[in-house]
């Protein structure tokens, strides 16, 4: 366990009671020696693991004894704590802004990762109190059919009006700041979402957590950026140019890091031109796009359906929503 004062070790449970206490007065310092902890569990998983792999090779060894590995538990369980506290896998810093999210200060959803295609579990969503309960389907994780499947049931003059509208004016892609980044993001997402029927605020704000107000797009070996503005991954039928990247995915709750490959594009334009295509051709996003007009429904139908396998993606989204940037002198 840890000690406030710095020192750590594995069997301290008096550290434990402080951290327990510190927690009790949301002491930020104990947060993170909170957040280093668990980080430490992680470690000390891997290292269980590595004992198991190469226990095979330890039969008829004379050191292959109940005692032996009684001491060498004790062993891992303490350079895993030695880890999280020199800075270990880096998991402490994550974890701690997971367990403090503020909407001023976003964590980048590209640094904890975003499922867009892998199969595999999600971790259970957790319901926004200012929503109403309501039933989710479970998330489904196969890649996009081929066939297109409509959002909404829609007049053929609709659907030719949005094909004929003209694109924005490429404005000077600035972001230095949140308004920058606002400013120049809104021409663009004003047409998505007016082909979605959402408001472009909620698209903003959805950009700006997954890329970290434009400071976090993803980037390809040559530093060219993606503009990948929403993080959507490169499945098996995506024909474009691709990235590859770190990610950390979330798998039954646990944390773990990825390498995975994301879509690019050449101008904002088609990243918010494919963000709406992915929404309108994938089954499983259509109960999302029934609730267009309600952001949080919106957003928590998106989180359910598998976007992403942060349990708190919604309720960030939502956090970004009432920065100043959103919200005041909007042009």
């Amino acid at each position: 366990m840890s000690d406030l004062s710095g020192g750590q070790v594995f069997y301290d449970l008096a550290g434990l009671d402080k951290l327990r206490q510190g927690a009790q007065k949301h002491d930020k310092k104990a947060l993170m020696e909170t957040a280093k902890q668990f980080e430490s569990l992680f470690v000390r998983q891997l290292l269980k693991s590595m004992r198991e792999a190469n226990a095979v090779f330890a039969k008829d060894s004379p050191f292959d004894s109940s005692t032996m590995k009684y001491y060498q538990d004790m062993q891992d369980q303490q350079l895993a704590l030695d880890m999280s506290s020199s800075g270990g896998l880096g998991l402490a810093k994550i974890i701690a802004q997971q367990l403090q999210p503020d909407g001023k200060t976003v964590m980048p959803a590209s640094a904890i990762g975003v499922d867009r295609h892998f199969k595999g579990a999600v971790t259970p969503v957790q319901q926004l109190p200012e929503l109403q309960q309501h039933p989710l389907k479970p998330p489904r994780r196969e890649d996009l059919p081929v066939e297109h499947i409509a959002a909404k049931p829609q007049a053929p003059e609709a659907d030719a009006q949005a094909e004929q509208a003209p694109q924005p004016a490429k404005p000077k892609l600035n972001f230095d700041s949140p308004q920058s980044f606002v400013g120049s993001l809104l021409p663009y997402a004003r047409q998505a979402a007016s082909a979605l029927g959402v408001s472009p605020m909620v698209l903003v704000a959805q950009a700006a957590l997954e890329t970290g107000w434009g400071q976090k797009i993803l980037k390809g070996k040559d530093g060219q950026s993606s503009l990948n503005l929403f993080n959507i991954k490169a499945g098996s039928q995506w024909q474009g140019d691709k990235v590859t990247a770190n990610t950390l995915e979330y798998d039954g709750g646990t944390p773990k890091r990825e390498v995975a490959q994301f879509r690019a594009y050449d101008s904002p334009a088609q990243s918010f031109s494919d963000y709406v295509k992915f929404l309108k051709e994938s089954p499983r996003y259509q109960d999302a796009l029934k609730w267009t007009k309600e952001p949080a429904r919106f957003l928590q139908e998106l989180q359910g359906a598998g976007y992403a396998t942060d349990p708190q993606y919604a309720k960030k989204i939502l956090q970004v929503l009432k920065h100043p940037a959103l919200t005041e002198g909007t042009p």
